[in-house]
Order: structure tokens, then sequence, then C-alpha cells
């Protein structure tokens, strides 16, 4: 037999070696926090003050000192009526009010004068109680003329607009010459210092929003690009319709430098779903057919790293997290990747995301 023949005879003739290799696995740490889960809803910047203004009285429009785009001042005059008939009222009502004044002062004179000759009964009662009574119908003429001026002069001042706080004029409703009724729309005033939003949250939220949540306002500028603002929770309004099924968060705290009423945003809440737990990468968690859910833990014992199963109640969901019941340590070392197949107390190497294979 040639010396090959039997070389190949004595190699198939030896037991196979296999020689076991660790599973490679990737890990990620426990945290101990509170699962948050992110919350964002579509809503638009508004201000606390938008007024149509109108005039309380009737007139001619003859002057707009300002028109749309005018940033005004509390108190500044936007618009004003004609008022030529309301000022020759006002000097009719002026001279009635000093006619009215003189009648009284004559009918005091004779008053005292009637009254002083009672002591010595020159004059008779009657005549004196006449006298009383036309010193009083002197002084309530007065006081009626002097009401009526009063109001003369409120009215002439309705016919002058001005602005109640301190904004731009973002519209006009009239144009001059055109005559204006009480009531009807003229300008709108939007105040822009004081801006809000509010946002509205399905109504299972309520139990985990307070003033406390964590709010950021998003927008997209003019090249696409995310911006963000911090805000905070100014009010919440417990309350809901059938209709709505949610409720109303106002966010008014947030750098208004770049936002302007009109503008859509999205307002990011996160949103605290329970006291601080365990919290674990949601890769980790493997499910069984029976319900029961596991995590594999990276355990070292002497020169060799071992893969322990552990069994846990998973609380919520949220995002690319799970939070649990059991209280692991946050050196905890938690297998992500690799953990499809292992056995308990499988030996494991610990390799980075890229090098997994």
């Amino acid at each position: 037999m040639k010396p090959y023949t039997l070389l190949f005879a004595s190699l198939v003739a030896m037991p196979s070696l296999t020689v076991a290799q660790d599973t490679q696995v990737t890990v990620d740490k426990a945290h101990f926090r509170a699962p948050m889960k992110e919350v964002r809803v579509p809503s638009v910047v508004n201000t606390i003050e938008q007024s149509q203004l109108s005039f309380a009285v009737e007139g001619l429009l003859k002057a707009h000192n300002v028109d749309v785009g005018a940033k005004v001042v509390q108190g500044e005059t936007i618009a004003e009526l004609d008022k030529q008939q309301s000022e020759a009222q006002l000097t009719e009502l002026s001279a009635q009010v000093r006619a009215s004044q003189a009648t009284l002062d004559n009918q005091q004179q004779q008053f005292d004068e009637l009254n002083a000759l009672t002591a010595s009964q020159s004059v008779a009662k009657s005549e004196l109680r006449r006298a009383r009574a036309a010193l009083n119908m002197a002084r309530a003429e007065l006081e009626s003329r002097k009401a009526a001026l009063q109001r003369a002069q409120v009215e002439l001042d309705f016919h002058s607009l001005k602005a109640p706080f301190d904004g731009v004029v973002s519209a006009r409703y009239i144009d001059l010459g055109e005559w204006v009724t009480p009531g009807s729309s003229a300008f709108e005033l939007t105040r822009l210092d004081k801006l809000y939003i509010d946002a509205f949250l399905p109504f299972r939220y309520l139990p985990y929003v307070d003033k406390t949540t964590d709010v950021t306002v998003v927008r997209k500028d003019l090249f696409g690009d995310i911006q963000q603002y911090d805000a905070s929770i100014s009010d919440i309004v417990p309350t809901t319709t059938n209709s709505e099924r949610a409720f109303r968060v106002r966010i008014s705290e947030f750098t208004a430098d770049r936002l302007y009423v009109g503008m859509p945003v999205d307002v990011q809440f996160e949103v605290k779903l329970s006291e601080p737990s365990t919290v674990i990468n949601k890769d980790a968690l493997i499910r069984y057919s029976d319900g029961r859910t596991s995590i594999w833990l990276v355990e070292s014992e002497g020169n060799q790293t071992l893969a322990k199963q552990q069994f846990v109640n998973v609380t919520y969901r949220f995002g690319d997290f799970i939070a649990i019941e059991e209280r692991l340590p946050e050196t905890t070392q938690i297998i992500v990747r690799g953990n499809e197949s292992l056995n308990d107390g499988d030996k494991v190497t610990i390799v980075s995301g890229d090098q997994y294979d």
C-alpha cells in the first residue's frame, strides 16, 4: 500500500475536533430615569389682543392718520369722523349751561332777599315758598344741562378712534368720505409683544402634563431648516368635549423674536409617563409566545464573559426605549444585538456596533 493511502486513511479515522466560538454581542447600559414620550402637535402662533376697532357714534370719515402696517402706541389717534355738527352742538349746550347758571344766580339772590324779610313778617310765607321752588327748579335745570354738555363732550371724543393698546394696524375696512355706523369694523389692531400658542393634546395625556413638562416650539425656516425655541406651559384647561376629545394647553412664555402671528408651528411635549424606573433599549427585549419577556445580561465569571437571562415586566414603551418594573444598576450591561439565539451561560464577546457581524 502506498504511503499517501495510509495517511489519508488515518486522517479519516481521526475524530473531528471543533472549537466553540464565543457569540459576538453588542451591549447597552441600563438607565434609571422617568420614561418619556415625545408628543408633537401642530398649532398656530396667536396674539393675546387682535381687536376689530369701531366708532361708537355715526358720522362721516374725515381722516385716517395711519394705514395698514403702521405701528401705533396706546392712546394714539387712528382715525377721525367729521366733528362740525358735534362741535356746534357742544357750543350750544355750553351757552345753555351759562344761561342756566345765570338764572340760578338770579333765583338765589331773590330767595335770599325774601328770606331776609321774613323776620319782619314783610313777606308772605307763600311767596317765600314760590321763590324756594323757583330756586330748586333753576338748580335742576342747570344740572340737566351740565349732564347734556358732558354727554355731548363724550360723543365728541368718540369721533376720534384711538388705539386701545400698542400694536400694528393689520387691516382697514373704511375709506375717506364713507358714512360710518356705530359698531361696524373700521380697523383691525394686532398686538405683537404678547403672543401665545394653544396646543390641543389627546385627553389621555392629561394626567401626565403639568406646568413642569418640557415644551419646545418647532418651526421650519425659509430654507427648510428646523428651528427650535424653548417654551413653558402657562395654563392647562382640563376640559374636553365629545367632538374634540382633546384638552387645551396654552404656551405663552417663549422667545418671540422669530415667531409671528399666524405662523404655523409644531409644539413638542416631553411627557413623563411615570416616576423614574429602569429604562432599556427596546432591542434588548425578547418576547415569547406565552407572553413572557426577558433580557440578556452580561456577567463576568473569572476570565469568562457569560450571558445570563432575566425575565422582566414591561411597564411603558416609548420611542426606542422601554421601561421595566425590575430595578437594575445603571452599570448593568444589557445585550441588544446577538441575543436572538442565546442560551443561559453562553460565552459572549462584546463588540462595538460597527464590528458586529
